[in-house]
């Protein structure tokens, strides 16, 4: 089969376990037209079967190595999710693709973990008042 109109248009997302990868399918296209390999944990390719050739619509080198990956289609994007061998913020999904702000990530990360209220240092609370700051965070 002959390799025909190649288009690489993908989104994607992270968390520092696992990668996403988003790719709008041509329209009518069904399950078992679509093949979608991830290859040594590194290299992936995602194609369509048509009657004349084969439509290669990704392929590429990730930036590091993955373990196990599962894919799903709905209304028209095949859904790529990869599990990172190791836990951290990859630069970008693929080699030669966009790339994000890592530190950024890390930064925003953390502010997510921070609690939305503290106590200020030295301030003690009564019961009564636990109370009622509890009725403002519910």
């Amino acid at each position: 089969m002959a390799v025909c109109n190649k288009e690489e248009a993908y989104t994607w997302s992270q968390t520092r376990e696992e990668l996403t990868i988003n790719v709008v399918l041509p329209s009518g296209i069904r399950s078992d037209h679509v093949r979608c390999e991830v290859r040594a944990g590194i290299e992936i390719q995602i194609s369509v079967a048509g009657q004349q050739c084969e439509k290669e619509i990704l392929k590429g080198d990730l930036f590091n190595a993955v373990g196990s990956s599962v894919w799903t289609i709905e209304n028209h994007i095949l859904t790529l999710e990869l599990e990172k061998k190791q836990a951290r913020f990859w630069p970008r999904a693929l080699h030669g693709g966009a790339a994000v702000d890592v530190a950024a990530l890390e930064k925003q990360e953390e502010l997510n973990r921070q609690p939305v209220y503290k106590i200020p240092p030295g301030k003690c609370y009564t019961s009564a008042q636990e109370q009622n700051l509890a009725s403002y965070v519910a």
